[in-house]
């Protein structure tokens, strides 16, 4: 987003620019690159920003599902399905950096998925309208957690923090800060889980196979930190990430 700002930005606030297409190229002075009559201030190639804004802030892309590979490498024998499958299946990953809000669409496979997002310091939200998209469609879905809690591995270090996933309202997953996972290098102690909310595991579990979902984890190698899942066939789901 920096980058973006700064050089596309650049060239949408220039004053001899037309102030709304981009250049086919600058130099480091920021001056125009190629001053003769066949330098362009409407390029194609200068439009790189709209794919990253879609793929990775808004967070909507095609994926490839793993396809069986034949004996020379190739996906020659790739069934019907499995063709079609690449073509609509999809990731919702978003990356909100210092973004509060962000909405938009993606138009692929034939179909299309809306993304809306609303991002604070304790929660994620995000509302997911794929009634466009093709119905045999499933999506890996990854819901970045809050700074409040990735900040910090120990936020709230005084009692149990929680970490909160809703599905259209209905708890699916938590997870504590003071589980394995949230520390992998080390072992949870002192922690009951009776301690945290009456959400019985085997309750949030069949709600979540009763919705479609599976939850796969916390995530924290990447960055931000994210809660993945996989999502069957989805037409319009709200999904809520919140730390407590």
């Amino acid at each position: 987003l920096a980058l973006i700002r700064t050089q596309w930005g650049y060239m949408l606030k220039h004053p001899n620019s037309t102030q709304s297409t981009f250049w086919e190229g600058m130099h480091a002075d920021g001056s125009f690159a190629f001053q003769t009559i066949y330098m362009s201030h409407a390029h194609g190639w200068a439009t790189g920003p709209a794919a990253a804004l879609t793929h990775h802030v808004l967070g909507i892309r095609p994926v490839a599902p793993t396809l069986h590979q034949d004996g020379g490498g190739g996906f020659e024998n790739a069934t019907e399905s499995d063709t079609l499958a690449l073509q609509q299946a999809y990731v919702v990953s978003p990356s909100p950096a210092d973004l509060t809000a962000c909405e938009g669409s993606l138009s692929f496979g034939g179909g299309r998925v809306e993304l809306q997002w609303e991002a604070t310091p304790n929660r994620f939200v995000m509302a997911l309208n794929a009634s466009a998209h093709p119905a045999g469609a499933s999506a890996l879905v990854g819901v970045p957690v809050p700074p409040m809690a990735a900040a910090n591995k120990s936020w709230n270090d005084s009692k149990a923090g929680w970490l909160e996933l809703r599905l259209d309202g209905d708890l699916v997953w938590r997870m504590t800060n003071k589980s394995p996972e949230w520390h992998p290098d080390h072992r949870a102690t002192d922690y009951d889980a009776t301690d945290g909310p009456e959400n019985d595991e085997e309750i949030m579990a069949t709600k979540a196979k009763s919705k479609g979902i599976e939850v796969i984890g916390l995530e924290s190698s990447s960055s931000p930190w994210r809660v993945k899942l996989r999502l069957s066939h989805p037409r319009h789901v709200s999904l809520e990430l919140t730390a407590r």
